[in-house]
């Protein structure tokens, strides 16, 4: 009998064999009782195969991955309502019950990959939108945080920059950071190339994405996006220091546009000299979303989590940070400060009695004056009251060679907002840490909670041609090639008639 491809299939039709070859498998996070295959055909096409999670035992003896097979006796059936990992308007169900069954084949002409890769510039459309996960390609820059929640669940954030010098965090949850050789992946010679699949898009002051259940991670894949990333890096990079790349001077920084400039990190080389009074230095907020609390009836609630009962304590300082070229008013949320110093909000209040939130503590006062390298962005949603910057993390700057250190050094401006602009000579560039992302707030930006609304996205299908790939997970893989974005395909209009919500819903 004849085989279908894939690109072929659609909702409800009869069970024609299909060859593929297995690319990656999952447990969803979303779908409790789903497990989850992605295949590929000699065309480069690709569509999800689900099977039942009681079926996983004989679904693992009987497909392993980057194995061929002549697959029959399954059913398609319309694509879910959200998190999607290709953008077809059907998937295949697969399943002991079902009797399908699974002829192994010889696996020569088939692609060993697939990606769908979505550009910087295209993120926005899938904010709070997971009809279609998202996959993306840049360069790694730096893991900016590694460690538990408070939930006590491991968070790793890694940094990513496209070839237009747009930074990106990406927040990988346990069972993927899981995976991540955090070691092999820093002492990579640069530029390291990363091609990441299946995130979701989000917002928590700034742009971010998150991995999911079928996330995975490939470090310098042989495919020609990376190949050419790496190419325009090593051109970009040859006169100036990786680290110097985002590396500003407050009166540079203060110069800058605010609306193009809106999804840009910057790295100053500064200290505090003050932090501004009649504020309160830390608040009580959410547990799950970290919003302040506001009263209600007789007690505190969070608009979005009700039925939250117990706060958390979370720093929120505004300060004023000066280098020898001007000065800056700037927030320092919860992040920030525990960078700053190394001590949790909650154990300053709680155990060492600094209750008042009207008094900043001594530990807090001790950092005025000191340089350190201040890791900030605009504040894309400012509020009366709040400062035009956001410090999503604050380190040492004992990178910097020690020529340019000697060249920062720290200005004494009046308390007086109305002097705090100078204009002062700039000093020498300094050599710093890559920049952090956080996920911050407080009552001048309060932080929505990510949506898992679907709604329907059109977007290109690239595929790429077999070449040997070094991936975290799953082992070394190869793709087919071809260009890095394509124009929308079939089934992305097939998927906008069939599947896309009318709106989004809670």
């Amino acid at each position: 009998m004849a085989c279908k491809s894939i690109s072929s299939i659609t909702a409800g039709d009869g069970a024609e064999p299909i060859e593929i070859r297995v690319i990656r498998k999952c447990l969803s996070f979303v779908y409790k009782e789903e497990y989850c295959f992605l295949f590929v055909d000699r065309e480069g096409t690709a569509i999800e195969a689900i099977g039942s999670k009681r079926d996983k035992a004989f679904l693992d003896a009987k497909l392993v991955l980057q194995s061929c097979y002549r697959v029959t006796n399954y059913l398609s059936a319309r694509a879910r309502q959200s998190h999607n990992v290709v953008p077809r308007a059907a998937t295949i169900k697969l399943g002991l019950g079902r009797g399908t069954h699974f002829t192994p084949i010889d696996d020569s002409a088939f692609p060993t990959n697939y990606f769908n890769f979505l550009p910087f510039n295209r993120l926005r459309d899938r904010e709070g939108n997971h009809f279609l996960l998202t996959d993306y390609i840049g360069r790694f820059d730096t893991i900016t945080s590694n460690g538990p929640t408070k939930t006590n669940k491991r968070l790793m954030k890694l940094l990513v920059e496209d070839d237009s010098e747009n930074f990106i965090e990406v927040a990988l949850w346990e069972e993927v950071a899981n995976t991540v050789n955090k070691e092999a992946l820093i002492q990579e010679p640069f530029p390291c190339i990363i091609a990441i699949t299946s995130l979701k898009v989000s917002e928590f002051n700034y742009l971010q994405m998150k991995s999911t259940a079928p996330t995975h991670i490939y470090i310098n894949p042989d495919i020609e996006e990376a190949s050419s990333l790496a190419t325009r890096f090593k051109e970009r990079y040859t006169t100036i220091s990786i680290n110097q790349r985002n590396l500003v001077t407050l009166r540079e920084l203060v110069e800058k546009d605010p609306l193009t400039n809106s999804e840009r990190k910057f790295t100053c080389v500064a200290s505090i000299i003050s932090f501004t009074q009649g504020r309160t230095w830390y608040y009580k907020g959410c547990v799950k979303c970290n919003k302040k609390l506001t009263p209600k009836s007789a007690a505190l609630a969070c608009e979005n989590h009700p039925d939250v009962e117990q706060p958390k304590l979370l720093y929120c300082l505004c300060a004023t940070i000066a280098d020898t070229t001007g000065t800056a008013t700037v927030t320092l949320f919860d992040e920030a400060m525990n960078s700053l110093v190394q001590t949790r909000c909650e154990e300053l209040i709680i155990q060492q009695g600094y209750t008042d939130p009207y008094v900043i503590p001594d530990k807090i006062e001790a950092f005025k004056g000191v340089t350190k390298t201040f890791h900030l962005q605009f504040n894309n949603r400012p509020q009366s009251g709040s400062s035009q910057y956001i410090v999503n993390n604050v380190s040492d700057h004992t990178n910097i060679p020690e020529e340019e250190k000697n060249a920062v050094t720290t200005l004494t401006v009046s308390e007086d907002p109305q002097q705090h602009m100078m204009s002062t000579p700039v000093s020498e560039a300094a050599t710093i840490s890559p920049i952090t992302l956080a996920e911050e707030q407080n009552d001048a930006l309060p932080i929505p909670p990510v949506s898992d609304d679907p709604q329907q996205q059109t977007i290109s299908t690239p595929v790429s041609k077999a070449a040997t790939i070094s991936p975290i997970t799953p082992p070394n893989m190869c793709v087919h090639k071809r260009q890095l974005l394509n124009s929308p395909d079939e089934d992305s209009k097939k998927m906008k008639s069939a599947n896309a919500p009318k709106s989004k819903q809670d």
